[in-house]
Formats: structure tokens, sequence, C-alpha cells
């Protein structure tokens, strides 16, 4: 009787310290799984700003190009107004030279 307590009590022993190693090793993957999480939600927030930095920049874009069409318009009627201009004075000095 006296061994078979002994064996049972070395079985329970046993038992305890791979259940304290199980522990131990829950702990550390629970840590492990916590700085994961915190990675993660680091990433998330990385990419979100990286997200409003590439919606701000294509604003910017849209910005310029609008204004850049803006300008190639006002640039396309000011060069009208000099050939005009242009054809004008041409007619205008031809017309003198002819009075003259």
């Amino acid at each position: 009787m006296g061994t078979h307590n002994s064996a049972l009590i070395n079985d329970y022993n046993s038992a305890m310290s791979k259940c304290i190693s199980v522990r131990e090793n829950n702990k550390i993957l629970y840590e492990k799984i916590d700085a994961l999480k915190k990675d993660i939600a680091q990433l998330h927030l990385d990419v979100n700003q990286q997200k409003c930095w590439v919606h701000n920049y294509k604003n910017r874009l849209n910005v310029k190009t609008l204004e850049c069409d803006s300008m190639r318009v006002e640039l396309e009627l000011l060069t009208g107004k000099y050939q005009r201009n242009e054809l004008n004075i041409k007619k205008l000095t031809g017309f003198q030279r002819k009075q003259g």
C-alpha cells in the first residue's frame, strides 16, 4: 500500500509540475499574443495614416490639375487674343501704307 501511495504521489507531483509548466508556457504565449495584438493595432494606425496622406496628396494633385487646366484655358484665350490683335495690327499697318 505504501508503494502504491508513493507511486500515486509521484504521479500527482509529475502531473502538477506538468500543469505548472503548461501554465508558464500559456503565460508566455498570452504575452506573445498581446504583443502581436499591439503590433497589429500599430500597423492599422500606420496604414490609416498612410491612407490619409495618400488621400491628401490625391486631393492636392487634383487641385493642381484643375489649376493647370484653368491656366491652360486662360493661356489659349490670351493666345487667341494676341493672334487677333496681331492680325488687326497687320491690317492696320497695311491699310496705313496704302493711304500713305
